[in-house]
């Protein structure tokens, strides 16, 4: 089985968003053929689908190589119309939103939260591994299940992060543990030119966070593709976490068990940084 990860929005905008699609290898197998095909069956061809360059009419989809607003829609559409056919039995979108307005007001308080791509590591891309587990026995005769990140994505950090902790409590004297990390075969960065599921995971969090800023903002954000993540939600398999104010302010009334961050001892530079 494979999770194929992007994200949308960083500690900095209103909004984070994590989106995780998941299948087994046969699924993936179809999925690449048809994603060409889906790609190539069109004027101008389409070489990948990135979201934020759509949107822009920037980099491979500007005005000069002959795309427009009408055609990028019509690829936008194409790609969820092929993956609602996807077989719901072995194929599942998760998603993270974390409101990232609330979370600096309450880390301003003085109130303390696990570092906004932890939560996202927690209730998305981890999720896939409880998901996995329902169906155990099948799984587990494919193999482990490996993680594919869009290269450069911060979130591969944060689930290593997580991953190498739960390793270092597995392997404390006198403990012989077994996790549902122990499922994960590898984490890696990819191309997502290359790995088109990954597209499909930069799409949905595009669209995703499109329409919580028009909510949010209402007619002050732009409507295009504001729409487009309520019909994919309408037609793909969703597992959803929506860390707004109310549920973050929730997770703050258990700060006293919240551990001085792992990230201060495993992370990153960027990582580490603390919340003003």
């Amino acid at each position: 089985m494979k999770a194929y990860c992007d994200g949308s929005g960083d500690r900095a905008t209103d909004f984070l968003v994590l989106t995780a699609v998941a299948a087994s290898d046969y699924v993936w197998a179809g999925f690449e053929k048809q994603w060409a095909e889906l790609l190539s069956n069109r004027t101008p061809k389409a070489s990948h689908v990135h979201a934020c360059d759509m949107f822009a009419l920037a980099e491979d989809f500007t005005r000069e190589k002959g795309w427009d607003e009408t055609k990028v829609s019509k690829l936008l559409w194409d790609c969820f119309l092929y993956a609602q056919h996807l077989d719901k039995n072995d194929f599942c979108v998760f998603t993270c939103t974390v409101d990232m307005e609330a979370y600096r007001r309450i880390r301003g308080a003085g109130l303390r939260l696990p570092h906004p791509y932890a939560i996202c590591s927690r209730f998305c891309s981890e999720m896939v591994l409880k998901w996995y587990l329902q169906d155990f026995s099948k799984n587990y005769a494919q193999g482990k299940l490996n993680y594919f990140f869009d290269r450069g994505e911060k979130h591969l950090a944060a689930f290593d992060i997580r991953r190498r902790a739960a390793a270092k409590d597995a392997r404390k004297p006198g403990l012989d543990l077994r996790t549902y990390w122990d499922l994960v075969d590898d984490a890696i960065p990819v191309n997502s030119k290359k790995h088109f599921p990954v597209q499909l995971a930069d799409v949905i969090s595009w669209s995703h966070n499109r329409r919580l800023m028009r909510e949010k903002y209402g007619e002050k954000a732009p409507k295009e593709w504001s729409e487009i993540y309520k019909i994919a939600e309408g037609v793909l398999p969703f597992r959803r976490a929506e860390l707004d104010s109310g549920r973050l302010s929730v997770l703050a009334l258990y700060s006293g068990l919240i551990p001085e961050s792992i990230e201060d001892e495993y992370g990153p530079e960027w990582l580490r940084q603390p919340y003003q």
